[in-house]
């Protein structure tokens, strides 16, 4: 029985049919999206765009990455009564957003799951920026911020993730942006969400609130941003531990 990785409940049905190899299922009580393997298979993975960090780095939009930093340091102070201190970007690519941080007074950091990524991130923004897998972090500082932008639909166990987040930035604040799955973009854009193997939970507002509801997430805002017709295509939200 496939159960919910975010309410871990098995009251589910089949939302896409992707390929041989996936399904994307519906949970019928939170209402997240999430991919399952089919019987029996062994699936290739896909390529993400950090398998090639010199093209990302040209296509990076220094303009929304400048607009996205504002908008956390609107929730942040809007919930935190810190000042800014040290930063935790989950993510972290090519270490833009860790860099413009940097600029702003953050004492930033980062990690990065592709090893050419964080190694661009150190020869040509000297940002401090660690190959590793969240789950195998390990450092003795304690962050005032972690920051996750388009992480979240990566994290198939989104609870052990936020409980590993807490013990890294206890008191502190948590950011992420994800797809909106509510946002009718999505049905027809030829930017595709759907990637089983990579976006393996897919959130909306209801989702979001309900992770928040379960890991004891405080003080939870949450913005509609991005495109389509409703400016809608994704979710930002910011909470405090």
């Amino acid at each position: 029985m496939n159960t919910c990785p975010l309410c871990t409940s098995s009251n589910n049905s089949v939302f896409l049919d992707v390929n041989k190899y996936y399904l994307y299922l519906r949970c019928k009580k939170c209402s997240g999206i999430f991919s399952v393997k089919k019987d029996n298979v062994n699936p290739r993975k896909n390529k993400t765009y950090l398998d090639n960090p010199e093209k990302y780095l040209k296509i990076i939009d220094r303009y929304g990455q400048r607009w996205l930093l504002e908008e956390f340091e609107k929730m942040y102070f809007g919930i935190s009564n810190q000042e800014r201190g040290t930063l935790l970007e989950i993510g972290a690519g090519v270490g833009y957003f860790t860099l413009l941080a940097f600029g702003r007074g953050w004492d930033s950091y980062g990690i990065e799951t592709s090893e050419k990524a964080a190694q661009m991130a150190k020869d040509i923004f000297r940002m401090d920026i660690e190959y590793s897998y969240l789950e195998n972090y390990k450092t003795d500082k304690k962050y005032n911020s972690v920051v996750m932008i388009e992480v979240l639909e990566h994290l198939a166990d989104p609870i052990s993730s936020i409980d590993k987040i807490k013990m890294l930035c206890p008191n502190g604040v948590l950011f992420a942006t994800t797809p909106n799955t509510e946002s009718k973009h999505w049905k027809t854009s030829k930017q595709n969400i759907y990637v089983p193997d990579d976006h393996v939970f897919l959130y909306n507002k209801k989702t979001i609130k309900m992770l928040a509801k379960i890991c004891n997430l405080k003080d939870i805002q949450i913005e509609k941003f991005g495109v389509g017709k409703k400016n809608d295509s994704n979710l930002m939200f910011a909470a405090r531990f």
